[in-house]
């Protein structure tokens, strides 16, 4: 029985996690790098804010330091193919950063 307790808390551990995605066109899409700050800005236009957590400035995504630079670079690479080929991307978002959505994940759809 108690095996069968520590099995279901580690299955169902995640299954109530915070992300939320959306799915929109990108329109128009800028990258604001701050030189002060380990802040990269991305303003997308024209695509419903995607803002489950409730942030309070809906203008724009933020991507953190606390993911690689590597992923990073992969991010900012897929939403600019995404561009190019006039795809739509799916967009993971995570809580906020100043106040800002921030971005998780990004696919190509």
């Amino acid at each position: 029985m108690k095996y069968l307790m520590v099995m279901f808390v580690l299955v169902f551990q995640f299954s109530g996690s915070a992300m939320a995605e959306g799915t929109f066109e990108i329109e128009n899409f800028e990258v604001w790098s701050n030189t002060t700050a380990d802040l990269d800005q991305i303003r997308i236009t024209g695509a419903t804010m995607n803002n489950p957590d409730g942030c309070t400035d809906t203008d724009s995504y933020m991507v953190d330091t606390t993911l690689s630079e590597e992923v990073r670079g992969r991010i900012y690479s897929t939403l600019l193919a995404a561009v190019m080929a006039s795809r739509k991307v799916r967009v993971t978002v995570d809580g906020c950063i100043i106040n800002r959505p921030k971005i998780v994940i990004v696919r190509i759809k």
